[in-house]
């Protein structure tokens, strides 16, 4: 982070300026990560082999279980 994102601000362009700039620096970095992967291993990210059993997420279905009561 260079001193100009650590200033803090209201203006809207200022803070504009600053998402682009952030947006900009983010894909750079997906693009790099995604030149060092292989296509194989990209291809098969996130994503959960056969094999694989999950327990159904308690907290996050006791939280949906909250919401809906609210």
């Amino acid at each position: 982070m260079t001193p100009e994102n650590e200033r803090l601000t209201n203006d809207p362009k200022e803070m504009l300026k600053s998402k682009k700039a952030d947006d900009t620096q983010k894909q750079q970095f997906t693009e790099f990560v995604q030149t060092l992967g292989s296509t194989n291993a990209s291809e098969n990210a996130g994503k959960v082999s056969e094999e694989e059993h999950r327990e159904p997420d308690m907290q996050n279905h006791m939280k949906s279980v909250e919401n809906l009561r609210n």
